[in-house]
């Protein structure tokens, strides 16, 4: 069968329009049946992760062409509408990922609706089968943790995520804390089973990777004055690799269909209800909308928490005490060339006004400006960027990535006059360890292979 009659059909099967809700769609079972098989809570949550300020620019233009007419509008606005849909192949895999949650009846907006667990396994049946994807082997993870704390929990999840940057990692991390708070019970000797959905979508050199992480998690909590926890954990990873390189060829049998725009999709995909959940069986005091400057506390950098933010999505406290630092809505995703003076400024350069506008956004002396794998990604020369701060400079994370390349304190403030063995290795020739630490430093192939000849600049 040819490709455009299989992707023609599966439009057909899965048209909102035409088809029954929870009708449910049963055309391919995999690894899933691993997970436990009740009926229990999901609570899901949506990303775009990697290069998303560019993912959401070119929705926001298939958005703004959709409102001058839609489908139904003149031949020479449909062509222009076509052509927006086409430029815009992240937009085409959240509208497949929605076709497949609606024909199946998936509903993450209510976590305790009924059947919803199994709607969910349809839902990810259907994807991992649509001639859209290329689907990677799953993988599975179990573990038990007794007497642990919630950030203990949440980085053990967050170490299970790959291909990710840390900037990334932050908000899934503020993410999964958030679906965490909202799904556990009130203390009290209880049991509760709960699936945690974690949907992120990788956008980096012209790839769209579909991580679906699904955590299952038993809680059991016993006493009162004293109490003692154990967590249970079974981990399963999905990655749907999005056909990008035939996304032209498809965008005009899936737009007749269904369009389902990136940050609708966001918002239609994540638990919103979760608060109003937690009221039920949870003190939501503990919960913050994201980003926040309680969660930029939980980070550890305030300024790599920051930066993986897009303007809009910050509240007007935020904006205005960003503002005082001479940040806007055009400068905060600009380049360098327009970044406001206090980016330059030492902590003890700052004025007054500014150095507590800093401190409310969990600055100090020892964090203000430092380097943050975000600003290294948008410098334009990730190494020239590195190698321009001491070691001291750089917090313990990113210590610990250079580390893993060899490199100590001594050679990096060149002292020993010797480099690591990894300088003068190839991306090819990199270790599994040392490539992954390449990447969360934002290096790519080409940047790393080109580092050598750039590092001519230093000197």
């Amino acid at each position: 069968m040819k490709e455009l009659e299989r992707i023609k059909i599966w439009c057909a099967l899965h048209n909102p329009i035409e088809i029954q809700p929870a009708s449910g769609n049963k055309e391919k079972n995999i690894s899933m049946a691993a997970i436990i098989g009740v009926e229990q809570p999901v609570v899901a949550n949506a990303q775009i992760a990697g290069d998303w300020r560019l993912v959401l620019a070119k929705d926001d233009a298939l958005r703004k062409v959709l409102s001058a007419g839609g489908i139904q509008a003149t031949p020479e606005q449909y062509e222009v509408l076509l052509k927006a849909f086409k430029d815009s192949p992240a937009t085409g895999c959240t509208t497949v990922m929605d076709m497949a949650r609606i024909s199946t009846g998936f509903n993450p907006a209510a976590p305790l609706q009924e059947g919803n667990y199994s709607a969910f396994i349809d839902y990810v049946n259907t994807l991992t089968s649509s001639p859209f994807f290329e689907v990677y082997p799953s993988s599975n993870e179990e573990y038990r943790r007794v007497n642990e704390d919630w950030n203990r929990v949440v980085d053990d999840i967050v170490n299970y995520y790959q291909g990710i940057t840390d900037a990334d990692r932050g908000r899934v991390r503020m993410s999964l804390y958030q679906l965490i708070q909202a799904a556990v019970s009130r203390r009290d000797s209880w049991q509760s089973q709960t699936l945690f959905v974690q949907n992120t979508v990788q956008a980096t050199n012209n790839n769209l990777i579909v991580f679906i992480y699904q955590s299952n998690v038993a809680i059991i909590e016993h006493g009162r004055k004293r109490t003692s926890t154990e967590t249970f954990f079974k981990i399963t990873k999905i990655i749907l690799k999005f056909y990008v390189e035939h996304w032209v060829n498809y965008a005009e049998l899936v737009i007749k269909t269904h369009i389902k725009l990136v940050r609708d999709w966001l918002d239609e995909n994540s638990t919103q209800g979760a608060l109003q959940f937690s009221a039920v069986i949870n003190d939501e005091s503990c919960l913050n909308i994201i980003p926040s400057l309680a969660d930029s506390i939980r980070v550890g950098n305030p300024n790599e928490y920051w930066s993986s933010f897009g303007w809009d999505e910050f509240d007007p406290q935020i904006q205005g005490l960003l503002e005082i630092l001479g940040w806007n809505c055009s400068n905060w995703e600009g380049p360098e060339s327009v970044y406001p003076l206090s980016y330059y400024k030492s902590w003890n350069e700052l004025t007054l006004k500014e150095k507590q506008a800093a401190k409310k956004l969990n600055y100090c002396e020892d964090n203000w400006n430092s380097p943050s794998i975000s600003d290294a990604l948008r410098s334009g020369n990730i190494h020239i960027y590195w190698k321009k701060y001491e070691w001291n400079k750089l917090d313990i994370n990113i210590q610990n990535l250079w580390g893993i390349l060899g490199w100590t304190p001594e050679q990096w403030n060149g002292k020993l006059l010797v480099y690591s063995e990894s300088e003068n290795k190839k991306w090819k020739e990199l270790s599994p360890e040392e490539e992954q630490a390449a990447k969360r430093l934002g290096y790519c192939e080409f940047t790393w292979n080109h580092k050598i000849i750039d590092a001519n600049l230093l000197e």
